[in-house]
């Protein structure tokens, strides 16, 4: 199996998974095929109970992937914190992160374009739904009125959003903004527990004066291989007390403005 050297990865492709096993192996295959040199996979299996980290396993034995194992479930907010931890130890300094789901919604054929965006400039760049060209295939009801209504309480709670499109989590991170980013916060950078984890990191890097991009994503949902976790009303719930937390902390813990 894979372990990367400190230092040694240019470009890292992560997936956090829970219960993949029928799109893990296809979709490993893919982001291997949009690798470029001297970059890595990087597996967080979330304590599934199917065959998620055993599919996972048998690819890293022949390829460059590396997967990290959470003994029990911890939820999304923990995959990503693991990965960034990884990320900013095995990245070069100029090196990138790419996060994408592992349900098979997500298609790395777009990694592509998320580099050509950073290349132009951008710290983050998301695969946005909501950009010119983007596009929703098959996503329930519930889920919509929930990005509708998040944008808008985000807006008035926090001022303009740092982005159209909050929550999706295909994106790319420049490594040196990630190592900002846990040098200015520390263990506060991630407090959040649930799916508001990918709006708390983002705004957090906004504090940071991160510039932000967005590129069209097609989100096939329809093609989702897992069911929805989301619970409307738990999800909305934990998305008020976070922007209020976030309200409320914001004097403390945003760092003064990049130069």
């Amino acid at each position: 199996m894979a372990e990367f050297a400190p230092g040694s990865v240019t470009f890292l492709i992560a997936f956090p998974a829970f219960n993949e096993a029928a799109a893990i192996g296809p979709l490993l295959r893919e982001a291997l095929a949009a690798l470029p040199a001297g970059g890595g996979v990087l597996v967080v299996d979330d304590g599934s109970g199917d065959q998620t980290a055993a599919l996972a396993a048998e690819i890293a034995g022949t390829q460059p992937v590396q997967l990290v194992r959470h003994g029990v479930n911890r939820g999304l907010a923990a995959a990503v914190r693991t990965i960034i931890e990884q990320a900013v130890v095995l990245l070069t300094p100029d090196g990138s992160l790419v996060i994408l789901d592992a349900d098979g919604s997500h298609s790395p054929a777009q990694i592509a374009a998320l580099r050509e965006k950073a290349a132009t400039g951008c710290d983050v760049v998301i695969a946005s739904r909501y950009a010119a060209g983007g596009e929703i295939r098959g996503v329930p009801a519930h889920r919509r009125f929930f990005t509708t209504f998040s944008k808008l309480i985000y807006r008035a709670m926090l001022g303009p959003p740092p982005a159209r499109d909050l929550s999706c989590g295909y994106r790319l991170y420049r490594a040196e903004l990630l190592r900002r980013a846990v040098a200015a916060f520390g263990d506060n950078l991630i407090v959040e527990t649930g799916f508001g984890v990918m709006v708390e990191l983002l705004t957090k890097l906004a504090w940071l004066g991160a510039r932000v991009g967005e590129i069209p994503l097609v989100l096939r949902y329809d093609l989702k291989q897992s069911p929805s976790r989301m619970r409307l009303g738990r999800t909305i719930r934990e998305f008020i007390f976070l922007l209020w937390r976030l309200r409320a902390e914001r004097g403390r813990l945003r760092p003064p403005k990049a130069a």
